[in-house]
């Protein structure tokens, strides 16, 4: 079985994670409107909101819209997920308010590409090999993308939505490699999966025993040897249970973590060598 993510790996990795949470809502993305009685915003979007003077903004609902910041003359309002929520500016004793909606992201909508990652720790090529990483295996690739987060992690919630994910791997090291896999970080829901499988490709047939694990139950497989020096397109769709949640907490803020997809490392299910290797080319997701 892969083995499960490192809490200190996961903040570290998570200090890139969070610039592109914020970055991909590009500005080319962002709606303008003066504060009003009503406006509208898409899920995964921005839409900014001037006061016309410096004002403390509040959000009657963070899961629904999230102010990205708490004070200003304007604001940019986060779209989380489907709903209303009242969007306040308090100035000195005076209130504007906004009633905002929130409407679901269409399908098809691209709510990641790696290539578009600023994060210059985590671009592609992305290359991750078997020395790297302090557990005797790979170098854990997290994906920059958020599905799910609040507090200190804040992000649009893609819970209950059907994900297309289209990614390339190249086996970059020096020999055909076993098995690869792709997890989500989640470490429960209301099935009582965690961090479950959402692709698996082994150069052999799973055993019966894996392919009954609840965590490979909503897993794509491909059977095929991962050939030395060739790219692996992978391609799945998965969709994250409204109820999932990462239980693991940050340390110092006590927030739990963001759901986010990853490479696992390999170390408990196959003879890894040193001179493995594998390269992240390509990562798109869309809503299916």
């Amino acid at each position: 079985m892969f083995a499960k993510i490192s809490k200190k790996v996961v903040a570290v990795t998570l200090v890139a994670a969070m610039a592109v949470t914020t970055a991909t809502v590009a500005s080319d993305d962002t709606a303008s409107a003066a504060i009003k009685k009503k406006a509208s915003v898409y899920q995964g979007k921005e839409i900014k909101l001037n006061a016309g003077k410096s004002a403390k903004w509040s959000s009657s609902n963070d899961n629904v819209a999230h102010c990205q910041k708490t004070s200003g003359k304007s604001i940019k309002v986060l779209g989380i997920k489907k709903g209303t929520a009242t969007i306040t500016a308090t100035v000195g004793s005076k209130k504007q308010t906004c009633k905002l909606k929130v409407k679901a992201a269409k399908k098809g909508t691209v709510i990641f590409n790696f290539a578009k990652s600023t994060d210059p720790k985590n671009h592609p090529p992305y290359v991750a090999n078997y020395k790297e990483f302090k557990y005797d295996s790979f170098k854990m690739w997290l994906c920059p993308a958020t599905f799910y987060g609040e507090k200190t992690y804040i992000s649009p919630d893609y819970r209950g939505r059907k994900l297309k994910v289209s990614m390339v791997v190249k086996n970059s090291g020096k020999r055909d490699l076993p098995e690869l896999g792709v997890c989500f970080n989640y470490t429960k829901d209301s099935s009582g999966i965690s961090y479950p499988f959402a692709y698996h490709a082994s150069a052999k047939k799973l055993s019966a025993s894996v392919k009954k694990n609840k965590n490979h139950r909503y897993c794509t497989y491909k059977v095929g040897k991962i050939k030395k020096g060739k790219d692996l397109k992978i391609n799945f769709t998965f969709t994250i249970p409204k109820t999932a949640i990462n239980g693991d907490t940050d340390e110092k803020t006590g927030a739990n973590y963001p759901i986010m997809m990853y490479i696992p490392n390999l170390k408990d299910s196959s003879p890894y060598k040193d001179g493995d290797q594998v390269t992240v080319k390509k990562c798109v997701i869309k809503l299916a």
